[in-house]
């Protein structure tokens, strides 16, 4: 007798935790703020790497390349650590394009970075 009683509070535990998990689940996935500061990040790393005026006279074409490896190689490891779907994305891309408009850099140029980074994703 106890032991069905103790079975039957074990199946309803078990219901109620595996609709508290797809509760949970359901708003994590609009949960975008590891994405946003990774992209704000990303942007002030490429702020402090890449001066405004290399970008717009495309001077120290080898520094840039080299700051852009290393960008990439940033996102590479943020996405194997992380899941990302495509709300996170935009997230990530919208934060990290509009903190380098903020500092000042070209539009066009901004465009272009975020372009590669959100197909790096």
């Amino acid at each position: 007798m106890l032991a069905r009683i103790f079975e039957k509070c074990r199946d309803t535990c078990l219901r109620i935790s595996f609709y508290f998990f797809k509760y949970l689940t359901m708003f994590t996935w609009f949960d975008a703020t590891a994405a946003k500061a990774f992209g704000v990040s990303l942007a002030e790393f490429i702020i402090e790497k890449m001066p405004q005026e290399a970008v717009k006279k495309n001077k120290l074409m080898p520094k840039r390349k080299e700051v852009l490896a290393k960008v990439l190689t940033k996102v590479d490891a943020f996405r194997q650590t992380n899941t990302l779907n495509i709300y996170k994305k935009a997230q990530l891309g919208n934060a990290f394009k509009w903190r380098l408009i903020e500092a000042d850099f070209d539009r066009e140029f901004a465009d272009e970075m975020t372009t590669m980074i959100m197909t790096r994703l």
